[in-house]
């Protein structure tokens, strides 16, 4: 009998296997995400931001493809993370998610190619945060908190 007390104690303290590893990719995951996830956050805004306050298009063209470019990175980096199972389902919804917004973005950014006047981009940026991209986005987001991650936004 003490000898099994002997080794349920070993495994208890142990880990028992299986439930450290769980919780290393728990922490790997939040961390990953709590250093991606706020950029694409601020990238979308400083995107919105940027076509909302947009006054002469044609300059304003080299400032937006930037941001575009930032976001792009971010979004990869975020596809590059591996999620633990039980928000898988959610990450993939993520990426998906920004990787539709970012589409959004590049229909908004259209006019600057054709020199139409701004207030096609008010009106499309206004229109961006309303979205399904965006909607997506949210749930995805929701998901993930509600599975107790910490990453980085709330």
């Amino acid at each position: 009998m003490r000898r099994w007390g002997a080794v349920l104690i070993v495994l208890v303290l142990a880990g028992c296997g299986g439930s450290g590893t769980h919780v290393d990719a728990s922490r790997r995951y939040e961390t990953q995400m709590a250093s991606v996830v706020p950029g694409i956050q601020s990238q979308i805004l400083k995107l919105r931001f940027a076509l909302e306050q947009i006054r002469d298009p044609i300059a304003a063209r080299g400032d937006l493809r930037s941001l575009e470019k930032k976001l792009d990175v971010a979004v990869a980096k975020l596809a590059a993370i591996e999620p633990p199972a039980n928000v898988a389902a959610a990450h993939a919804k993520l990426v998906a998610g920004y990787r539709a917004l970012r589409t959004e973005f590049a229909a908004a950014l259209g006019p600057l190619s054709k020199r139409r006047t701004t207030d096609a981009l008010r009106v499309a940026a206004g229109h961006l945060e309303h979205s399904a991209a965006a909607d997506q986005i949210r749930a995805a987001l929701l998901a993930i908190l509600a599975k107790g991650y910490k990453i980085g936004v709330s």
